[in-house]
């Protein structure tokens, strides 16, 4: 759970979690209302997310931008670059940039909370994505 807003600047954020290796994320982040700003990363705030639940978490002025040099699928969104199960509820994005120049069959997706789903398996309620460009 989040007690604070987090400011990102100056940093370069490499996403949580990978499928490949199993290290991806599968628990709760409670953003208890707050604000993750200026993050800037190649993937979003989390690269890979399994069975977790993102809830009550907003994302302001982020700039997310893939090629696909980075190894990855060049899928790109705010909370998760890739997301295989679970729950994202009461979220937002304002005032950002998303976007991917990879184009290829099954890669290069972009959204604004997250860049792709595995077969139909989540649930997004109660969230926007505003202000934003999301291109890919």
């Amino acid at each position: 759970m989040l007690g604070a807003d987090i400011d990102m600047s100056g940093e370069i954020w490499e996403g949580v979690g990978d499928s490949y290796d199993d290290t991806n994320f599968l628990n709760v982040l409670n953003g208890n209302g707050y604000v993750i700003k200026n993050m800037t990363s190649t993937t979003g705030l989390f690269h890979f997310l399994g069975e977790a639940t993102i809830e009550n978490l907003g994302f302001e002025n982020i700039t997310i931008s893939n090629d696909g040099t980075d190894g990855t699928f060049g899928n790109v969104g705010a909370i998760a670059s890739q997301m295989s199960g679970g729950y994202i509820i009461n979220c937002y994005v304002a005032n950002s940039s998303i976007e991917t120049t990879v184009n290829t069959a099954n890669s290069g997706n972009a959204g604004g909370l997250v860049g792709a789903t595995e077969n139909g398996c989540c649930s997004i309620s109660n969230s926007n994505v505003f202000n934003t460009t999301v291109s890919g």
